[in-house]
């Protein structure tokens, strides 16, 4: 959808009233680097780039190419903007990479009390409901507090071919949310419309290129409705009550915490079974060895598999990356565990970093990362630390030997053997 051009186009369209004080200016406010192809009347190419290269811009097809979240400010008149720049939705990477994209986001706007406004750019010309389209709406929604609903603006980008008009992606976009029974009523007050191309106009000016009076005025027009529409916006955002951080995060760590619980569950759920076949075996055997009572003592002891978590008591950084990591073989069934070997800060002190969420990008101030380098990696394993995530406990799996009271204690009253065997069957 051109993000980084309409964020660069934001900046620039509410710093200068027009676009002829723009050019006049020969001061392009280039917050995002980024570049594109001009093609002239006999089919000349040339590549115009704004902007330094930086590490969290990438340009590898399919990639977001924002890595992840920065805050850009700027003012207009009386009000300051904080716009935050965050990573799209639906990368190449998978569906991992996305999550991981939106713990980076809560984790970054957790700094604020509030937002005025949570801006989703689109295409306006999607007129068929994708899966990517339906993914990207209903992953980003899930993630969001209901109360934000009121703060969500829809920003389409290149409207100029459809008049300045959501186009076919309005009656998509109504449908996809019609259907999921989201309560958000698209009007006037939260659609905006943009095209870009007079910023991209200026950045060819800027790189030297030469345009007749003709074209300066077409593009001139579109400076202006941008600058309308990009005040419309601040103005309506600025009306609004702001959401509440605190919300959003509170349903992101309850949905955080219930999906940390599945790995546990399930692993307590197997060894319940395997625990209840071991004694189902066991009945089968003691009702099969009556006849041999004397070595009945030796089987009071079955052998089951427990799990015992250790509480730290404390955060601990460890890194995720594989050199870092062993697998271990544990209990009678060889169930295989993942231990984090390598503890870079066996007692981190940072608050608030969820446990189990790698690459926090507030793991960048543990006192075991070197942030003297770019990107910042960690001096004790040489990782990056979006390899690295805070562990709080360690779960292990034991054999143990279990033993069936009720047994002993009829035994201990019963002097006959066949009166043993009748009250063996029973308990068991």
């Amino acid at each position: 959808v051109g993000k980084s051009t309409w964020i660069n186009g934001f900046a620039n369209y509410l710093r200068y009233n027009n676009l002829d004080d723009a050019i006049d200016s020969k001061k392009l406010i280039s917050l995002i680097p980024s570049s594109f192809t001009y093609t002239d009347g006999d089919f000349n190419s040339t590549e115009i780039q704004v902007g330094q290269q930086c590490n969290n811009e990438s340009t590898i097809v399919g990639h977001s190419a924002t890595q992840t979240p920065r805050d850009y400010s700027f003012t207009k008149d009386d009000t300051i903007i904080n716009l935050i720049d965050t990573p799209g939705i639906g990368d190449s990477r998978g569906i991992e990479q996305d999550k991981e994209n939106f713990d980076n986001i809560l984790s970054h706007v957790s700094y604020y009390k509030e937002i005025h406004a949570i801006c989703i750019l689109m295409k306006p010309n999607n007129s068929r409901l994708t899966v990517l389209f339906r993914f990207c709406i209903q992953e980003l929604l899930v993630h969001l507090h209901r109360d934000a609903i009121r703060n969500i603006f829809f920003c389409f980008t290149n409207a100029r071919t459809n008049f300045y008009a959501p186009g076919d992606t309005l009656p998509a976009l109504k449908k996809e949310l019609r259907d999921n029974n989201i309560d958000i009523e698209l009007s006037k007050q939260n659609i905006f419309c943009f095209d870009n191309e007079s910023f991209r106009f200026l950045a060819c000016v800027e790189n030297g290129l030469k345009f007749d009076e003709k074209t300066k005025r077409t593009y001139s027009d579109s400076w202006d409705i941008a600058i309308k529409e990009s005040l419309r916006l601040v103005n309506q955002a600025k009306s609004l009550t702001p959401h509440k951080i605190l919300d959003t995060l509170s349903l992101n760590n309850a949905r955080k915490t219930i999906l940390e619980l599945c790995k546990p569950v399930a692993e307590i759920a197997v060894i319940i079974q395997k625990n209840t076949k071991r004694i189902s075996d066991h009945k089968e055997i003691i009702r099969l060895d009556k006849k041999a009572m004397k070595d009945f003592s030796k089987r009071l002891l079955w052998s089951g598999l427990d799990i015992v978590r250790i509480e730290l008591g404390h955060p601990r950084t460890v890194c995720t990356q594989g050199d870092c990591v062993e697998t271990i073989a544990v209990g009678a069934d060889n169930v295989k565990q993942t231990n984090y070997k390598q503890h870079c800060h066996p007692r981190c002190g940072l608050p608030g970093i969820p446990s189990e969420t790698v690459g926090d990008s507030r793991l960048q101030s543990c006192a075991a990362m070197d942030r003297s380098v770019d990107p910042i990696e960690c001096k004790e394993c040489g990782h990056s630390y979006m390899l690295h995530m805070h562990m709080t406990y360690q779960l292990i799996i034991i054999n143990k030997d279990f033993v069936f009271p009720e047994v002993q204690e009829q035994i201990k009253k019963k002097e006959k053997s066949t009166d043993r065997d009748s009250a063996l069957i029973p308990l068991l």
